[in-house]
């Protein structure tokens, strides 16, 4: 946390569900509740000085940051080995007690920086007066780093008990590193009966009143965070390959550290089920977590985690979209836990710009916030996203001055800047919001679970438009369906289809459905699929077009993203570099400098009777500064059903040119569309257009090897034409080479996992294009492995092999290996995929005195422990001069520093106290043998 230097705890705070933490508690009771609890031994804390607290906390809210802390962190070091009382059972049955107590305390929470339990055994955490248990905690409750933070239990008091049966596959380990002493009554703080649940101002709104009704999904991407003795808030948020990835965005001033990270609970669906009501759920938690990218010098204010595991169905998870773009939002919207309260949301409909927030943070990287229309945030809302008006994440909060008497001057920061700006890659949200490296500026959020109305269509006849839909996979929680028609709330009905009687010939509207349920938590859905359709009768070809008038041709009409942004129909483009259509009058023109997209949609068409069409058009797509607009021709059977890429033009056009698109046929409604997108240029020029009967048509296929591939593995394109053919393949972005001409065949490589597109054109005018036709396998993190003690432990559970000086030690398979020898270790995994990756290559020494090649006086440290400054000693009976290699390791294998000695200089003074706390390793290396020994830095 910024501003302050405090060690690891993480605590909840509703008193009476506590006991349904996703921590996987089992039920049942601790074994010594009816036994006289002062036997058991006692270990009083220091007291803490609480007005230097409550001073810190002043000091914290000047500041402007808006995270809030109610707990101060006691370190202790309490085990079975060294405190408490072992009772041992008649059976054999172990039961370890422990009393602690840090007088005053509100409620103690408990942190165990190592908990590796047997099965059958069991800990449970209970205050002095027994009105307050917590647990069974369990094996079910073991990670992979060991780590287990719990919720507080009220009181100064707390007895920690600890049962393990007489037989068990190993004993039982753990650890208690801190305590985290309440002072400020986090339980009171959050059961007061004013307006709404809990302490926020008064003038915040809850998520479930009218102002919250069009984020009834979204609102459930947004978590409340306890960490460390701190609250925050953040959200999941989707990537690109929308595969469910829990990856969470919040403040770095909230969470920089792994330990953090590790500490975290995440509170899933804290709101009030009714607005202005009562206390919201709390046994929708996750806990845990690992830091994938942040600002390492606390420069930019995100931090992107990835949760300890994927939310269940039963959270309703929603995974948020996003946008990085620097485009200044119209209105924007934040949802958030002020004062660790239940769920709140903001509103301002003046939008945001960028500005400049004080402290460290790179100047200019943050949005601004003048004033809220609706609601306000508080300390607890850091970390909160910030939405455009298209409902996608923008920014998170960082602070400034709002509040309920005062509501102005919020800043957020910018998504856009943490997309890229970090000077390692890793430490970017492009790394790991875009695996597939698709270069989007933005995408939509995820509903994993089938829980929306879907695959929406329509038929119509004559004026009647008749929709149907998928029923959800729950319909039994389905209330109704609502009918939205153009963005209005048009109509219910309890079927899953609608007719609707209410059109008129060449009216065009759109549709889509909602699911209404019974539960109050759920409301109502994400939208369905979304429908435009045209009451008119379809046109024959010949067809032309030349854009004679300065309005949109009759029958055509506009799908945009922006209302005020689409296509105009005038003479030329971009002034100065296109001035006149290319024939008539008028020409098309697309031009935006955001990064909307507007379709000019066809008449329909029909083509029943045509058993292939061919579509020309003039086209001018100019660049600047190398980017330039981007042109899609798209192709659908009817005007309900999903848009088809004919073709996608992404590279410059400078002067008009003559473009063939072939156009499928005996369809009765067909329709055809340009989209057009802003991504630099000068706009899209469109003119001439022509649809007639195709005599030349030209079947374009295509075929590979193998339908998937690991990465930087080759898979083999062909085609059945000839080379009489003019053939040009593009394989996508991420493909070595991306393009290539003639037959084939063509060996191709892809340096990233995902689906990957392929194109074939020929004759520029036919063309094949499959958007996920190869899927390309690879490791969405790079294998790696940690050392503790003398175990090597793998981050990926299945699939290791494990390598000492690049030979596979024999049967060495599973995840962890005890190393019995110096040298060269790594780690080869194999996926689900069969693809194969090896980490990165680690020489370590064995940590045993039995395996050091001279006694352990060869060389001596003093003072050890130390403050990073020490004098190194080298045994100076030695026949000859020897040289040494002197390094610094860390207790994975790590270098971190370096120099050469020998024993002409016996004595060395060093100097390292850029090194964090902890335990290193010496090791001095000549070109026989190696010695090492433990290095304490404190």
């Amino acid at each position: 946390m910024r501003n302050y230097a405090i060690f690891i705890l993480l605590f909840i705070f509703l008193h009476n569900c506590f006991s349904g933490l996703s921590q996987i508690q089992e039920k049942g009771m601790p074994l010594t509740l009816t036994k006289n609890t002062d036997e058991i031994p006692l270990i009083e804390l220091p007291l803490i000085d609480i007005q230097a607290l409550q001073t810190e906390d002043i000091e914290h809210e000047q500041s402007g940051l808006k995270s809030m802390r109610y707990a101060e962190i006691i370190e202790v070091d309490i085990d079975p080995d060294n405190a408490g009382r072992l009772e041992i059972l008649q059976n054999g049955d172990k039961i370890w007690t422990i009393r602690i107590k840090s007088t005053n305390a509100y409620s103690l929470g408990v942190y165990f920086d190592y908990y590796r339990l047997p099965i059958g055994s069991k800990l449970f955490i209970y205050n002095y007066d027994k009105s307050h248990t917590i647990g069974a905690f369990t094996y079910k409750n073991n990670k992979p780093d060991y780590v287990l933070a719990t919720a507080p239990v009220k009181g100064d008091e707390v007895i920690i008990e600890y049962f393990e049966p007489n037989v068990v596959d190993f004993k039982g380990e753990i650890h208690i590193s801190s305590i985290a002493h309440d002072y400020k009554n986090i339980f009171s703080h959050i059961s007061k009966n004013s307006k709404g649940f809990g302490s926020s101002g008064s003038c915040n709104v809850d998520i479930n009143c009218t102002e919250g009704d069009d984020w009834q999904i979204h609102k459930h991407s947004v978590c409340k965070i306890t960490m460390n003795g701190w609250l925050c808030t953040g959200s999941l948020i989707n990537n690109t390959n929308f595969d469910e990835k829990p990856y969470f965005l919040t403040a770095n001033h909230c969470i920089d550290k792994a330990y953090e990270a590790t500490a975290a609970i995440f509170y899933f669906n804290y709101e009030s089920p009714t607005c202005d009501g009562i206390n919201g759920p709390t046994n929708q938690t996750i806990s845990g977590s690992t830091i994938k990218a942040t600002s390492l010098n606390n420069s930019l204010d995100f931090t992107l985690l990835e949760l300890s595991s994927k939310p269940p169905e039963s959270f309703y998870p929603y995974y948020s979209g996003w946008n990085r773009n620097i485009i200044d939002p119209t209105s924007v919207t934040s949802i958030h836990h002020p004062s660790g309260d239940v769920k709140k949301i903001s509103k301002s409909f003046k939008g945001a710009t960028t500005s400049n927030y004080e402290q460290d943070y790179n100047a200019f990287t943050h949005w601004w916030i003048d004033s809220w229309d609706i609601g306000t945030t508080e300390g607890g809302s850091s970390g909160s996203p910030l939405f455009d008006q298209n409902k996608r994440i923008i920014g998170d909060l960082t602070g400034g001055d709002a509040n309920c008497t005062y509501n102005f001057n919020d800043y957020y920061q910018q998504f856009h800047h943490a997309w890229q700006n970090n000077e390692n890659e890793i430490y970017q949200l492009k790394h790991w919001l875009d695996p597939i490296q698709s270069g989007l500026i933005e995408i939509d959020g995820f509903l994993p679970y089938d829980t929306v109305p879907s695959n929406l269509k329509a038929s119509v006849t004559d004026t009647l438009i008749k929709l149907y839909w998928s029923k959800t996979t729950n319909p039994s929680e389905i209330k109704r369906y609502y009918i939205y028609k153009n963005n209005i709330k048009f109509d219910s009905t309890v079927l899953t289809s609608y007719t609707d009687t209410k059109s008129y010939k060449g009216s065009v509207n759109t549709y889509w459905i909602t699911a209404k349920y019974y539960d109050i938590i759920k409301n109502e859905s994400l939208k369905s699929n979304s429908v435009t359709v045209r009451a008119m009768d379809a046109l024959v070809v010949p067809y032309i077009q030349l854009f004679d008038s300065s309005f949109i041709p009759l029958n055509f009409y506009e799908e945009r993203t922006n209302d005020t942004i689409g296509w105009t129909f005038r003479s030329g483009g971009y002034s100065g570099y296109i001035d006149t259509a290319f024939e008539g009058i008028n020409n098309a023109y697309f031009f935006t400098t955001t990064s909307d997209k507007a379709k000019l949609i066809f008449p329909k068409l029909y083509l029943e009777l045509t058993s292939k069409a061919i579509l020309s058009f003039y086209l001018n797509l100019d660049s600047a500064n190398n980017n330039q607009h981007k042109l899609k021709v798209l192709f659908r059977e009817n005007d309900s059903l999903n848009w088809n890429v004919l073709r996608y033009f992404e590279n410059p056009v400078p002067a008009w040119q003559k473009v063939f698109v072939s156009i499928p046929g005996n369809y009765k409604n067909a329709q055809i569309a340009f989209e057009g997108s802003g991504e630099g240029g000068y706009g899209i020029c469109i003119d001439s257009i022509r649809i007639v009967e195709d005599s030349k048509f030209v079947a374009v296929d295509f075929f590979a090897d193998r339908d998937s591939v690991c990465a930087y593995d080759t898979v083999e394109y062909s085609t059945s034409l000839n080379n009489t053919y003019n053939l040009f393949w593009d394989f996508g972005k991420t493909a070595i080479p991306q393009t290539a001409t003639g037959k084939g065949p063509h060996k191709i490589v892809y340096s990233a996992p995902g689906l990957k597109p392929v194109t074939l054109i020929a004759n520029e005018s036919y063309i094949k294009y499959v958007s996920d036709y190869i899927k390309v396998f690879g490791f969405s993190t790079a294998p790696n492995f940690t050392n503790t003690g003398n175990t090597l432990i793998s981050n990926t559970p299945y699939g290791n092999k494990w390598f000492l000086n690049g030979t596979h030690i024999s049967g060495e398979v599973n995840r962890t290996y005890t190393i019995t020898q110096d040298g060269d270790y790594s780690v080869e995994v194999t996926n689900f995929a069969g693809c194969t990756e090896t980490s990165e290559v680690k020489h370590l020494i064995l940590n045993s005195v039995n395996q050091f090649q001279y006694p352990l006086s060869t060389f001596q440290i003093f003072p050890n422990p130390n403050n990073g400054h020490f004098t190194l000693q080298i045994d100076e009976n030695f026949n000859e001069k020897v040289i040494f290699i002197l390094r610094i390791v860390n207790i994975t294998g790590n270098i971190l520093y370096e120099e050469k000695i020998d024993t002409n200089e016996p004595i060395k003074i060093i100097h390292v106290d850029y090194l964090p706390k902890g335990i290193y390793f010496i090791q001095l290396i000549d070109n026989k043998r190696t010695t090492s020994n433990k290095l304490l830095i404190g």
